[in-house]
């Protein structure tokens, strides 16, 4: 439930207009969302979401303005935290349902249900709160009203979660086995092709037949899944687009790379960026692209492709933010490269952008 909220009002920072951002609004989509959420608990994840989305907005832009202002808005419970009067009731609520549990327990037929129901006849409306499973009538198989009841009750109990327990077949545990024994991280360096452009694939038609087979299946995924339909897809958050399409995009793209132990980070690892952090100097902290495409070359790692997304609905202002922040972070891995790895003489960095199909070029 937490990160499902964080989600939804990270995305409400980012996507709405400037003029409908504030501590106000984001408490009400809040405790809108969850009713029972407790105050401090809000006021730590809206400050978390304002810290994280601040991170996705140039420092001087008016949204970033409005951001700052948040944690100090929320310091008044009298003007920030009015949406709470409507959760006055929430003791009331637990009560109900405490004694709906313990009504269903006196109606049920199961074995163990007399003997839970005896367990919880201590049990007060004061004792709980929304943390307690007890609140929302759910019962805890490790709680202690569960294992202080006799063994044939509780065997009772615990016979659903038994039955779906299932052991793996023994050729399903020999073959992971295998794998460990025979798995090798093989740590030699292999050297790159030196490539130039010359508008021919470096690629054998194989290979290209192979990755682009690859990708046409994770679309054919994607497609047939409801949860990115007309009906829903205006729904998904940031997130979700990135982890399910963006990151196994790319990895069918980039299958077979020759590099040294290649690896994608994508934006949930919340991974600085090693190239920003170097040029911006010491005590300073570097950007943190959505997506970035990571080598390890002479004991050095090197950020080679960064990408900045947006849900599948996308405002014009962050189109432009992002294409800013992109050429910013490629300026500073193709820096940060060029303390290892000299350019000949004579010749241009270049960097190259692609934001909805059009690639933008940049000579350094």
């Amino acid at each position: 439930m937490e990160n499902t909220l964080f989600d939804s009002l990270y995305n409400f920072l980012i996507d709405s207009p400037e003029n409908h951002i504030s501590a106000v609004s984001l408490v009400y989509l809040a405790v809108k969302e969850n009713p029972q959420i407790e105050e401090n608990q809000l006021k730590s994840i809206v400050k978390d979401v304002t810290k994280s989305a601040m991170k996705k907005c140039e420092r001087n832009s008016s949204r970033y303005k409005i951001f700052q202002k948040i944690p100090h808005y929320l310091a008044s419970p009298s003007k920030a935290f009015i949406p709470f009067a409507i959760l006055n009731h929430r003791d009331d609520e637990i009560q109900y349902n405490l004694r709906k549990l313990k009504t269903d327990l006196f109606n049920s037929k199961s074995s163990h249900a007399t003997y839970l129901l005896s367990n919880l006849e201590g049990v007060k409306t004061s004792d709980l709160s929304w943390d307690d499973p007890l609140a929302s009538r759910v019962v805890d198989a490790n709680s202690k009203y569960v294992k202080e009841m006799p063994d044939h009750a509780l065997k009772s109990f615990m016979e659903p979660e038994d039955n779906m327990r299932v052991s793996a077949p023994g050729f399903i545990r020999e073959k992971c086995d295998e794998f460990v024994l025979k798995f090798a991280d093989d740590s030699e360096e292999i050297l790159p092709v030196k490539l130039t452009h010359n508008e021919s694939w470096k690629e054998s038609d194989e290979v290209l037949n192979r990755v682009t087979t690859g990708i046409l299946d994770l679309l054919n995924e994607v497609w047939k899944n409801p949860a990115f339909g007309s009906e829903l897809a205006s729904t998904q958050n940031e997130g979700t687009y990135v982890t399910d399409i963006i990151v196994p995009s790319i990895r069918a793209t980039l299958r077979g790379f020759q590099s040294e132990r290649p690896a994608l980070l994508a934006h949930n690892a919340e991974r600085q960026s090693v190239a920003s952090a170097d040029r911006k100097g010491k005590s300073r902290t570097g950007k943190q692209p959505d997506i970035m495409f990571i080598v390890n070359y002479k004991e050095r790692i090197h950020e080679l492709a960064f990408a900045e997304c947006s849900r599948l609905v996308c405002t014009e202002e962050k189109e432009k933010t992002d294409q800013v922040k992109l050429w910013r972070e490629m300026n500073d891995g193709l820096f940060w490269s060029r303390k290892a790895c000299k350019l000949d003489k004579g010749e241009f960095g270049i960097i190259g952008t692609s934001n909805n199909g059009f690639i933008f070029l940049f000579l350094l």
